[in-house]
């Protein structure tokens, strides 16, 4: 089967940039993590949970999320190497998942 977002329409204009600025507080974040939030999770480790966008820019839209908070990169530190490398890794199987082969950023 096809994948897709489960919204059918696309954010734009300040609906986007409010909704943007909304997801990247580490509030929220802290909410889907905690799943404090209503989000659809793709997948889930003790690691990280990717989660489907809620305001998506495109047809597949995920979000890889760390459980510890990392504000940045800029924010990471030697302890998180392992970490990062995981993220990347579980946005590579989703990716497969999904069907995306290299499409995928």
């Amino acid at each position: 089967s096809e994948a897709c977002s489960p919204q059918s329409s696309f954010a734009t204009g300040e609906e986007e940039t409010m909704a943007l600025e909304y997801l990247y507080s580490s509030e929220t974040f802290a909410k889907i993590v905690s799943k404090d939030m209503d989000t659809e999770i793709e997948f889930e480790d003790d690691k990280c949970l990717a989660v489907w966008h809620f305001s998506p820019q495109a047809a597949v839209h995920l979000l890889v999320i760390p459980r510890k908070w990392i504000a940045t990169l800029d924010d990471a530190e030697q302890e998180d190497i392992q970490l990062l490398g995981h993220l990347l890794y579980v946005a590579n199987q989703v990716a497969k998942a999904k069907g995306l082969g290299d499409h995928f950023h």
